[in-house]
């Protein structure tokens, strides 16, 4: 009867799994807009618009999903324990992550060989030495793979793997272990003259264990501990919060101008948890329809692919409207197709998507 009573008290409540959800929604729509790329002359009105967007209130989408993670699998291993979180993490992050980095190697190649009206003997030759292909395909422990938003599966998956480490340390030292992490992340992107310290900085910012995503997955794992947070968000609090980091953000703006990255990145660090938990307050706690929330992860998949074909037709650099109707459109593309998988392809989707 104990262990019943300790599982269910590890549910995550009904109104809480909506407002994750629907946050995983808007977060999804940040990372189409992120990656559409706009070349804008620096300093115009369109440059600091886009990065106010790209490298602004969007930019919580990531660190979201890594606390969302976290979140969920402190519920799961309270639940079903360690073996079977890392069996299922397995279905659902490894596996998509060697189909869909796999499937866009095949998609870019194919482009190219329209693109050129013959075989591409270059990127095929590339592929022959198996450490380039493990590299370009993301089996390496730093750096992108060829669908770049891979890294957050992979790294996903490898601190899934590090799960009662993190719970213990989480466990033990509480807010102050997330702190230190946080520390951390200003170390990793100061450039120090150092043997090795370049290749230590991509293993820390986009490897197998990112410093963003120690910081925000143990986040995750402490929220999950002390859920009565995540109910306490006033809105007169979020909205200081949320002018706190889009003001943050448009400090950082003139810095990336500059040439002071280091500064920016630093900025940017500090305004994310201000976005976080103000856009987190607004978001609705109102049940939205299955089919449409599900897809959150089936578009990070998709949505380079749409992407990629739009900029062979379409350049988002022609002004502010197309830049955002890109997103727009890539997003609802995107969408549409996710919703056609999980509807009519239900089986395939459930590999492809890992479940979701």
């Amino acid at each position: 009867m104990q262990d019943k009573g300790m599982k269910m008290a590890m549910q995550i409540p009904e109104t809480l799994s909506c407002k994750m959800r629907n946050m995983a929604m808007l977060c999804a729509f940040f990372v189409v807009v992120i990656h559409c790329r706009p070349q804008f002359e620096v300093g115009t009105f369109a440059w600091w618009v886009k990065q106010l967007s790209e490298e602004g209130i969007t930019r919580v989408a990531v660190p979201y999903f890594f606390t969302a993670a976290g979140f969920v699998a402190a519920v799961k291993f309270g639940y079903d324990g360690y073996k079977l979180l890392i069996l299922k993490r397995v279905r659902t992050l490894l596996l998509p992550f060697a189909i869909w980095t796999s499937f866009f190697w095949l998609f870019v190649f194919v482009c190219s060989c329209f693109a050129l009206r013959g075989i591409n003997w270059e990127m095929l030759s590339s592929m022959g030495n198996p450490l380039v292909l493990a590299k370009r395909l993301g089996f390496w422990p730093m750096g992108f793979p060829v669908l770049s938003p891979l890294w957050y599966v992979r790294a996903l998956f490898f601190l899934t793997l590090a799960f009662p480490l993190l719970r213990f340390c989480v466990k033990k030292f509480g807010l102050a272990w997330i702190v230190a992490m946080f520390a951390l992340y200003v170390v990793r992107i100061v450039p120090l003259n150092v043997a090795g310290w370049d290749s230590l900085r991509a293993f820390a910012g986009f490897g197998l264990w990112p410093v963003e995503g120690l910081v925000y997955y143990s986040l995750g794992i402490w929220l999950c501990n002390n859920q009565g947070h995540l109910e306490q968000c006033k809105p007169l609090a979020c909205a200081a919060s949320l002018f706190a980091g889009i003001a943050l953000a448009g400090i950082k703006v003139p810095f990336l101008a500059s040439g002071f990255v280091v500064v920016a990145g630093v900025v940017r660090f500090l305004m994310v948890p201000f976005l976080l938990f103000g856009i987190w307050g607004f978001v609705l706690e109102r049940r939205l329809p299955t089919w449409l929330v599900s897809c959150s992860f089936a578009i990070f998949l998709i949505h380079k692919f749409i992407l990629h074909l739009l900029l062979h037709v379409w350049s988002a650099g022609n002004g502010l409207p197309q830049y955002f109707l890109m997103a727009v459109v890539a997003f609802s593309v995107s969408l549409a197709i996710a919703i056609a998988m999980h509807r009519f392809m239900p089986r395939i989707s459930a590999i492809l998507f890992g479940g979701r």
